[in-house]
């Protein structure tokens, strides 16, 4: 019986493309584990200096990016890892970023109701 993976590579091989028009198994358990790792030191550093640089350090230091090493090209493999962090910490701040620009717009509409209500 072939495992998934190797299902998905065969089903998804082409002899001019060899990539994956979704994201690997591998990458989603990397991208969950370094969120994991972000939310986990966020009350540490949130008031630091360089809060992105520590959690980026933090993340390439405890998540096993060893499938990289050899299933992508030496030389881009610090490249492959560096933005994968990078993409996790610029995600969770947009992600925060939104939810602070949601709570305003909530204290406005309560606000106007409740001044038009007077």
């Amino acid at each position: 019986m072939l495992s998934t993976s190797a299902f998905v590579y065969f089903k998804e091989y082409k002899d001019q493309e060899q990539s994956l028009p979704y994201p690997s198994e591998r990458l989603v358990e990397i991208v969950s584990a370094s969120v994991t790792v972000l939310d986990g030191m966020m009350a540490e550093v949130a008031q630091t200096h360089s809060v992105e640089e520590k959690i980026i350090t933090a993340i390439n230091n405890t998540i096993d990016f060893g499938w990289i090493w050899s299933s992508a090209c030496l030389l881009h493999h610090q490249e492959i890892v560096d933005g994968i962090s990078s993409l996790v910490v610029q995600a969770k701040k947009q992600i925060t970023d939104g939810s602070k620009q949601a709570e305003g717009y909530k204290k406005e509409v309560k606000n106007s109701v409740v001044h038009m209500s007077q």
